[in-house]
C-alpha cells in the first residue's frame, strides 16, 4: 500500500542556523555564499555566535560585503566543499581566523585543513592593518555600518569638501 508520499522530499531537513548570521525566519542553505537577512554589526554578530550551541558550524565571514558561507564540520565531504569553496576565491581574498578571542591570519590551505566547530573566519580583499599586522583588525571590522554595508566615518562631525570640474587654471573648484 503506497501513501503516495515522495520519500526524497519526506526526508528533506532543514540547514542547521549559524546564531547571529541568520535567524530561524530566514535560515541559509550549507555551502553557499549568501547574504545576510537582517542589520547586525560585527560585535552583535559575535556574541550571538559565541553563545550559541550549534558548535557543528563553521563560518566565512565577508564584512565588508555583508555576506556569510556556512559549512557543516560533520560532512563527510567537508575538506572538499571547502577545499572548493576556499581556493576559488583565494586568489582575491585573505583569511583571519578568530581564534579564543584572538585574531589569526591564515593561509588557504589552514583555512582548509583546520577549520573546526565553531570557528568564524573573517575574508576580506585585503589585508587590513598591515604595519604592525592586524592592530585593530577587530575594530576596522566592527566599524562597517550593518544596514548600509559601507564604513563609518571616523569623525562624524567632519565632512570633505565636495570636488567639482577643473577650472581654466588647472585648479579644482571647491563647492560647500
Amino acid at each position: 500500500m503506497s501513501l503516495g508520499v515522495d520519500m526524497g522530499q519526506a526526508l528533506f531537513l532543514q540547514p542547521p542556523v549559524a546564531a547571529g548570521f541568520e535567524d530561524e525566519d530566514h535560515v541559509a542553505p550549507l555551502n553557499q555564499r549568501v547574504r545576510m537577512p537582517h542589520c547586525r554589526g560585527a560585535k552583535e554578530i559575535y556574541n550571538i555566535w559565541s553563545q550559541s550551541s550549534a558548535t557543528n558550524l563553521a563560518v566565512f565571514y565577508f564584512f565588508k560585503t555583508r555576506k556569510y558561507c556556512k559549512f557543516d564540520v560533520n560532512d563527510s565531504q567537508l575538506r572538499s566543499r571547502l577545499g572548493a569553496f576556499v581556493y576559488s576565491i583565494a586568489n582575491d581574498y585573505y583569511f583571519t581566523a578568530i581564534e579564543d578571542r584572538a585574531l589569526i591570519p591564515i593561509n588557504p590551505s589552514r583555512a582548509v585543513d583546520n577549520v573546526g566547530a565553531g570557528h568564524v573566519i573573517l575574508v576580506s580583499t585585503e589585508r587590513e592593518h598591515k604595519d604592525p599586522p592586524l592592530v585593530h583588525l577587530w575594530e576596522y571590522v566592527c566599524s562597517f555600518d550593518p544596514k548600509t554595508g559601507k564604513r563609518q566615518a571616523e569623525d562624524k562631525g567632519i565632512r570633505p569638501e565636495k570636488m567639482r570640474n577643473c577650472n581654466d587654471d588647472g585648479g579644482i573648484e571647491k563647492t560647500s
